[in-house]
């Protein structure tokens, strides 16, 4: 998101920093009075408001480090309508209160919930629906991944959603899930004797007077072509195909073509146009199915194929199949295929890093805040009470893995959305695998996005200074999963090589003498007095850091919360830190004299 931080005062100015800091994955600029800025800052404009009517030109969010009457007189001037004004956010200069000021369902609110989090504030939310604990329109299209399709009517609806009224939501696709509390599913067939305000999701172009309507992103196209078709040409036939059929264009998911045109540019611009990604199929996926669709005997000996729009159209789809055949254009040939259902649910795989507000990432809480259920080893929840209250929480102890990973699974099925919670990053020894595991014994093919977090290795170097600085393994010396005859041989590799070694599950009360098993292997291959590095609970509460020797590793105190770090041939001792050289020294140092 591009947003603009503007500030009028030098307290503001420093407010606005923190903000932008903890922005860092948003393309945050920062505006602060001459005199007040520094480097890579920008200078607010004189007069106030006409400056920003230009930003307002070119960012989707203004952040205002001002009182809200400044805010307010600023933006009179430039409002149009809450599809087309971006969202506007007000903090006061002590950064106590992060209100959510224009544009609340398009942006604001999630924005203001953001900062709060970030800064240590308290979000201000007014918007009736959400104070209620209700869903508006935007936020039930966002639940359900549909578009809406003009805000004619919504102001209406969400009015009634927020006064307790009945709206009844009319649906020519499968939800797969529960609607919230006052929305109330009817049948297809009533919808036009209903005198309720009504929501109405559908690809296809209906005229119904008092409703919101929904899209479904659930329709692939499907398009042959002669080589050389440019992009103006292939939206023609899709805009003409579309309104033809009575079908939105707001609904298209995918465009699909035979492999060799979706590298052409005139495929490839058509798709940045209508903001859908482009599916290449190959001639081996369309011979396995061709014989089900619409045959040329002149494109086969041309291409290889004799069909592409209409096997094209159902192979990019998810569970699709054509409703609109194959239709001819000049040059160009369009098939229309539909999913069935809405799309099952997405599961989030988070990493919490370490733990606590300074150390997990925005994105992790914005998935934490969106997730319905939550699935964590019960030992995690501590660190994440803040984000989940009111949801429902599934805990496991440890050794709960796979359990966690099918019940994760089998409520995104359900059309949940799920956040399955690992410390560190999901995909080091945590739940990524499992899950994705689990969804390949289960045959399922669920919506997953994998959230990094600070791993327990980058925590512990960081603490101990730079023992990374070349090239390293990890092995984890915990023999539950893994033969100890893998582990050792992979230690042997690791130390012939002279890499660093992070070592994981160092010791537990099963496994007292593993560390020191490792340490004899070691041995044969460096010195005793290589510098050793262990770290217990690093970024959190009770951290230890210990910097010792290979040698006197095995006696030191380590458990299931430690992590150790050992140098390679080159790494030293300098003051309280362990550095292993990158090679600069030999490289570039001479130059520096």
């Amino acid at each position: 998101m591009r947003i603009a931080v503007i500030s009028v005062t030098k307290g503001g100015r420093e407010t606005g920093a923190m903000i932008r800091e903890a922005l860092k994955e948003h393309d945050v600029t920062l505006y602060g009075k001459k005199g007040y800025i520094v480097d890579g800052e920008e200078e607010v404009g004189a007069p106030i408001g006409k400056f920003v009517g230009e930003l307002v030109k070119g960012f989707e969010a203004l952040v205002f480090i001002t009182a809200t009457g400044i805010a307010v007189r600023a933006m009179a001037g430039y409002l149009k309508g809450k599809d087309r004004d971006p969202a506007v956010v007000v903090v006061d200069e002590r950064a106590e209160h992060v209100i959510s000021l224009l544009s609340g369902h398009h942006g604001a609110n999630a924005l203001a919930r953001e900062i709060a989090s970030r800064i240590g504030a308290d979000a201000v939310i007014t918007t009736s629906t959400e104070v209620q604990g209700k869903l508006s329109v935007e936020a039930l299209a966002e639940k359900l991944d549909l578009v809406l399709d003009d805000y004619s009517g919504v102001k209406a609806v969400n009015a009634a959603i927020a006064n307790g009224n009945d709206v009844d939501v009319f649906s020519e696709v499968e939800l797969g899930q529960e609607l919230p509390m006052g929305l109330s599913l009817k049948p297809w067939a009533a919808l036009q004797k209903s005198r309720n305000p009504k929501i109405v999701i559908t690809n296809k172009l209906h005229d119904v007077e008092g409703s919101v309507i929904l899209r479904p992103r659930n329709l692939v196209l499907g398009l042959g072509a002669m080589r050389g078709i440019d992009k103006a040409r292939l939206l023609e036939v899709v805009e003409a195909g579309l309104k033809a059929c009575k079908l939105s264009i707001k609904s298209v998911k995918a465009l699909a073509t035979i492999e060799a045109r979706a590298k052409e540019e005139g495929f490839i611009q058509a798709s940045k146009a209508l903001g859908v990604p482009l599916v290449g199929i190959s001639r081996a996926g369309i011979r396995g199915v061709e014989g089900e669709y619409q045959s040329s005997d002149y494109v086969k000996e041309k291409i290889g194929v004799g069909a592409v729009c209409e096997p094209c159209a159902a192979l990019a789809g998810d569970n699709a199949s054509v409703i609109v055949g194959k239709t001819k254009f000049k040059g160009i040939t369009l098939a229309v295929a539909e999913e069935r259902g809405l799309k099952k649910g997405k599961i989030y795989l988070v990493g919490i890093g370490p733990g606590g507000r300074e150390h997990i990432t925005p994105r992790a809480v914005r998935a934490l805040r969106e997730a319905e259920v939550i699935v964590s080893y019960i030992g995690y929840i501590p660190y994440i009470r803040e984000y989940i209250a009111g949801k429902e929480v599934v805990t496991r102890g440890m050794g709960g893995e796979v359990k966690r990973g099918k019940i994760a699974l089998k409520r995104a099925g359900e059309g949940k959305i799920v956040a399955v919670i690992s410390s560190g990053d999901p995909g080091i020894y945590a739940m990524a695998s499992v899950v994705l595991e689990c969804a390949k014994e289960m045959g399922v093919k669920p919506d997953i996005i994998v959230i990094p977090g600070i791993t327990a290795a980058s925590a512990a170097s960081a603490l101990l200074g730079a023992p990374l600085g070349h090239d390293f393994a990890v092995v984890s010396l915990s023999d539950l999963l893994t033969p100890w005859e893998v582990i050792e041989r992979r230690l042997k590799k690791a130390a012939e090589g002279d890499y660093c070694i992070v070592l994981y599950n160092p010791r537990s009360r099963g496994r007292r003498e593993h560390l020191r098993r490792a340490v004899e292997i070691l041995r044969k291959y460096r010195p005793s007095s290589t510098p050793a590095g262990i770290v217990r609970n690093a970024l959190r509460q009770g951290e230890e850091v210990v910097i010792t020797t290979l040698r006197e590793l095995p006696s030191q105190e380590v458990d299931m919360h430690s992590t150790i770090i050992i140098g390679n041939s080159e790494s030293f001792v300098y003051k309280q830190w362990i550095v292993t050289p990158r090679g600069y020294r030999g490289k570039y140092f001479g130059e520096m004299k």
